[in-house]
């Protein structure tokens, strides 16, 4: 083609693997083509632009080319030879780093779009078209003895895994098909997905430990093994930005990555990748060991899976725990045998006396000025400095405590311990968070879920009512410790099972659930209940003539970001707020709300059920239902929930909000709306003295049985907070319809927009017209007399 360098830049782009001849060179375009690693889908490119030599000896090829892997893009430039580059000028050389620079940044717009309409598309897919199900849906989960672990299924067998980062935030889908029909074993979907640094989690949040494997069978055969969680990065590749993004979210767990043992592979890229990844974030590696030499002549078994289908179970978790105890990390032998504990420290047996390192390794002194307590990593709780010298075996002192180098390296302050479960407070060294006192498990819990959407049934928005319900309850277990902006009222008659959805939560969290009472809301003391505590359900608060006291003290416990914790015989000191609350109510009003109202969810039961319903929901709950519901609280997609989210309005949150109303707003609405009847006379709406409209009021009170009253002095002052309303000023006025003598009264007159809204709901209305102000208010105050003097 002329180019001095053509054979040398299409050389280039072959050895990156461009799927180019030199047929395919076109200059001045931008034009795609495949790449060796990318299957049949485009995902390489190329810009080349010609440049003439200085001295004009010849034209070269200049630009850049690439390939797209996700939302990843790998820029390359043809690189010129070594004179023809010394040869350019500054002028051509700023010139080439522009453009180049140019291609570069479109090409990442490119690939950025690409993935996001990916992650639109896999997200839209995996909530509308995947769905849950049993292992005996699919050939590939029983060939490979593992259970579902939060996948989900599509017609045909096919079985499908999301790529997500740590929000849970949906990137693309992993197809698995059933090999003995398809042909092949997997594919991602959709083409062009953001694979880079996102994974599957299973088996639950990760506290202390986190276990990471390249696939979804190896994950759920070590998951299965160890009742530990396991990250599933999907390819070797893609190990070292996964547990990067895993120590990112996850600070305080240690990363295990159980490695495939590619060992006839060049240069084992498993266990290669692995180490790499290990080393980036202070990580460990394991990889199978086989009680039979493995084959040299063909593929012989490589990761844990296949390690668990020729050797068992037991041999995964065998191995798993000697790694662990290899790397001196401390997971429960329950959970290693498949058994995960409760939580809560109980793994942890009463000891009588501990060996020094042992009693060194639990407990950590504590500088508060005193020296008298230190921290007990088996109770995650500040205790007295005597309960650890107690357990020293016989003959060993306090001073070979403070001997010990472990001792001696480790000291916090005491405002360095704190209760932090979203692990995100830099200021917390020592942290009480122990995890929940129950495990996921998975399970079935569909009466649970029935009962959910039974208490939402009465809702005109049922649907929407019950998803913001259970999105509340999930955001709470999937992020814990994060202060939601929004709380739940629930009200209606006894026996309708409220209280044992709540319930259900509150077992969830064990420990650090309360339940809260009028009793315990109004005692000064409150550390008992606002100290470590991550949900409340809160029961009949306040009697109904006291909800009005409580009110701000309710809304601030539920949106405020610190709370006083007041102790009997302490200070009282500030504590950062974690609690969610459900309040539970058969009252009326069990919370006054304002018409603006962002901070509750509102929902009316209706009557109770059948028996048999709440017979099979607890029958439910004794077999496993309670571990099953907190493992699909676990799994549920957040995706359209935030923690500040608005709730919906709910029919019963309209009918609270009117209830909740001030009784003088209630009377001007109905004023206005020309509800408002005097004997067989409708009270007409136009200007008035302020006795006339408050005398009216007080009548009005006393037939609707408002509790509380406004005074005169109250009634007025509310009319002239009202936008455009005038009250509480002497006004020029005649002495009736028939005189010009001037009286002045003081007078209430309603907005323009006011007597508007009267108007178009039919009231009788009185306009100013064309007559004078002063005329408009006697003809008002006269026809106001009229329709009271009738009545008395």
């Amino acid at each position: 083609m002329g180019f001095l360098n053509f054979d040398d830049a299409l050389h280039q782009m072959q050895e990156f693997g461009l799927d180019v001849t030199a047929e395919d060179i076109v200059i001045g375009q931008r034009r795609r083509c495949r790449h060796k690693d990318g299957g049949r889908e485009k995902r390489g490119w190329f810009q080349l632009y010609e440049l003439t030599k200085h001295d004009s000896s010849g034209t070269l090829i200049v630009g850049s080319f690439g390939a797209f892997f996700g939302a990843e893009n790998i820029v390359h430039k043809i690189e010129l030879p070594k004179k023809d580059r010394q040869e350019m000028t500054a002028d051509q050389m700023e010139a080439l780093r522009a453009r180049i620079q140019a291609d570069k940044k479109r090409a990442e717009a490119e690939a950025k779009r690409k993935a996001e309409e990916c992650a639109r598309r896999a997200d839209h897919a995996w909530r509308a078209h995947c769905k849950e199900g049993s292992r005996d849906q699919s050939e590939y989960l029983k060939r490979k003895q593992i259970e579902p672990h939060g996948g989900r299924f599509l017609p045909g067998g096919k079985f499908a895994i999301p790529l997500q980062d740590a929000e849970r935030r949906t990137y693309g889908l992993q197809i698995i098909y059933d090999q003995a029909k398809q042909g092949r074993d997997k594919s991602f979907w959709p083409a062009g997905l953001a694979k880079k640094g996102h994974f599957f989690m299973i088996g639950g949040i990760p506290d202390r430990l986190l276990l990471v494997a390249e696939g979804f069978a190896t994950a759920a055969s070590i998951q299965q093994a160890t009742g530990l969680p396991v990250a599933v990065a999907f390819d070797a590749g893609n190990l070292l930005p996964v547990v990067k993004a895993l120590a990112s979210k996850y600070k305080r767990a240690k990363i295990l990555i159980c490695a495939d043992d590619d060992y006839r592979t060049e240069g084992n890229p498993g266990v290669t990748h692995a180490r790499t990844a290990a080393l980036a974030v202070d990580g460990g590696v394991v990889f199978p060991v086989f009680a039979e030499e493995r084959p040299t002549d063909k593929k012989g078994p490589t990761d844990f899976n296949d390690l668990h289908l020729i050797e068992g179970q037991q041999a995964v978790a065998r191995q798993i725990e000697a790694a662990l105890t290899a790397l001196q990390w401390r997971p429960t032998p329950a959970a290693l045998a498949g058994h995960a504990p409760k939580g809560g420290g109980e793994s942890n047996c009463a000891q009588s006396v501990m060996p020094l390192d042992d009693l060194v390794e639990r407990f950590v002194f504590i500088d508060d000025g005193t020296g008298d307590y230190v921290f007990d990593h088996w109770t995650y709780k500040i205790v007295k400095r005597s309960q650890m010298v107690a357990l020293l075996e016989a003959g060993v002192r306090n001073d070979d405590i403070k001997r010990h180098p472990a001792w001696i390296s480790r000291a916090y302050y005491l405002d360095q311990v704190g209760f932090d479960p979203t692990g995100k407070d830099p200021r917390i060294k020592l942290n009480t968070w122990r995890g929940f006192d129950i495990q996921p498990k998975e399970g079935r819990c569909t009466a649970i879920k029935d009962l959910a959407s039974f208490l939402c049934c009465a809702e005109s928005n049922a649907e929407e009512a019950k998803n913001c319900l259970l999105d509340f309850l999930a955001y709470q277990v999937q992020h814990p410790g994060v202060k939601l902006g929004m709380a739940t009222i629930m009200q209606g008659p006894q026996g309708t099972g409220k209280s044992t959805l709540f319930n259900i939560m509150m077992q969830i969290f064990g420990q650090y659930a309360k339940a809260l009472n009028q009793r315990a809301l109004e005692d000064k003391f409150n550390s008992d209940w606002v100290e470590n505590t991550l949900f409340v359900k809160c029961e009949e608060i306040a009697a109904s003539s006291h909800v009005w006291e409580v009110k701000g003290e309710v809304k601030d416990l539920i949106t405020g970001e610190y709370i006083r914790a007041n102790e009997k015989n302490a200070v009282a000191r500030n504590i950062r707020n974690r609690m969610n609350f459900v309040i539970l109510s058969n009252e009326t009003i069990p919370m006054p709300l304002e018409r603006d109202d962002r901070r509750f969810l509102v929902i009316r039961t209706p009557p109770p059920a059948l028996p048999e319903f709440y017979r099979e929901v607890h029958e439910e709950i004794e077999n496993g239902g309670v571990e099953a519901f907190f493992y699909y609280l676990l799994q549920r997609d957040l995706t359209n929930f935030h923690p500040k989210s608005q709730p919906p309005m709910t029919d019963s949150k309209r009918r609270l909000i009117t209830a909740s109303a001030p009784s003088e707003q209630v009377f001007i609405e109905e004023w206005l709306a020309g509800q408002i009847d005097i004997g067989n006379k409708r009270l007409p709406v136009c200007p008035c003295t302020g006795s006339q409209l408050h005398n009216t009021y007080a009548r009005w009170a006393r037939q609707t049985l408002v509790s509380r009253p406004r005074d005169m002095n109250q009634f007025i002052s509310f009319i002239h907070g009202l936008q455009g309303w005038e009250a509480g000023k002497s006004c020029a006025t005649y002495e009736d319809l028939n005189s010009t003598i001037k009286k002045n009264r003081k007078m209430v007159i309603p907005s323009q927009d006011a007597l508007n809204k009267a108007a178009l709901a039919g009231a009788d209305v009185i306009e100013q017209n064309a007559n004078t102000r002063q005329r408009w208010l006697t003809e008002g105050f006269c026809a106001f007399e009229t329709v009271l003097e009738q009545h008395s």
